[in-house]
């Protein structure tokens, strides 16, 4: 007897479970739920007879339906073997093996899509806000996709966000190359570049002055230390870095506020929704402290303030 195998498309391929069932002459029901969505597959000695989707169960074209989900990562997945009172299917079928193969070419050509956006390690970066006009020229899929580009998740990540068909995830990607609103970097490029090492004469004048420079430091530290002089109100001077971080993540938060507006033709309420819609993970509501910002839309404009500090 079969037992039931379930799990993940992220961890196991469609095409590797069809190889299973051709391998073992598999009977049975294998299920695939997908943006809630289920998919079931009848099988009978390693051929996939019938395929119905939906609550409904309504039938579908067993090869279509097998080449539109291969191509995810996501989703979930139950084989299980046929139960005695179940009816069994007159339809010959196809072999899973050959649905195996087939879908192998249909991820050979996502995948050669891919190759010229860098692979599944491209990161597509917003090259410059749309205008209006160019707003209106987007598709729905295109403005989706443009509100979920970050610059931080790579090409795979960004399909899988979303919950589009790869093949219609990538369309809108290049609807969005083209109006020039975004630009995909490599692996490579994404990679922070390393200091130069100075070469020749000057690293030579730097290795010879350091250890100088090391004793006159340390003679400075150990001399005799001076009685501390009474001194007026002291002045708070803010770190320079930690001053940057905090713009760069207020610039990260207007950035998805107005991507928000961009997708969804409205200012969020809430700074919470950003997170309900993938825009930004929850640690982008509050600052390095932990105090939250200030968000209020007011007359067709909103407000974000970072926190008094």
């Amino acid at each position: 007897m079969s037992l039931v195998l379930e799990g993940t498309l992220s961890d196991v391929g469609l095409a590797d479970l069809l190889r299973l069932v051709a391998r073992e002459s598999r009977s049975g029901c294998l299920r695939v739920t997908l943006d809630g969505s289920t998919y079931r597959f009848a099988l009978r000695a390693g051929r996939v007879v019938a395929a119905t989707c939906g609550d409904g169960a309504e039938p579908c074209p067993v090869e279509d339906s097998i080449l539109a989900l291969v191509r995810h990562r996501r989703g979930a997945f139950r084989l299980e073997p046929a139960r005695p009172e179940e009816p069994v299917s007159d339809e010959p079928g196809v072999h899973a093996e050959a649905l195996a193969e087939r879908g192998d070419m249909e991820l050979v050509r996502l995948a050669e899509r891919m190759v010229p956006l860098g692979g599944e390690e491209g990161h597509p970066r917003r090259d410059r806000f749309p205008s209006s006009k160019q707003m209106d020229a987007l598709d729905a899929h295109a403005r989706a996709l443009y509100a979920l580009v970050n610059g931080e998740r790579t090409l795979v990540e960004l399909i899988v966000r979303s919950r589009l068909d790869p093949l219609v995830a990538l369309d809108a990607l290049d609807q969005l190359m083209t109006e020039s609103l975004v630009k995909v970097a490599s692996a490579a490029e994404v990679r922070r570049p390393r200091m130069a090492v100075p070469s020749g004469p000057l690293r030579d004048w730097i290795a010879a002055a350091l250890p100088a420079s090391l004793l006159l430091a340390w003679l400075a530290l150990s001399g005799p230390v001076s009685a501390p002089q009474p001194v007026g109100p002291f002045e708070i001077r803010p770190d320079p870095l930690s001053a940057a971080r905090a713009a760069h993540e207020l610039e990260l938060l207007r950035a998805a506020v107005e991507a928000h507006r961009f997708a969804e033709g409205r200012w969020p309420e809430q700074l919470g929704a950003l997170v309900e819609r993938g825009y930004v993970p929850g640690t982008a509501l509050t600052d390095l402290r932990g105090r939250p910002y200030y968000y209020a839309v007011r007359d067709d404009e909103f407000v974000l303030l970072a926190p008094e500090r």
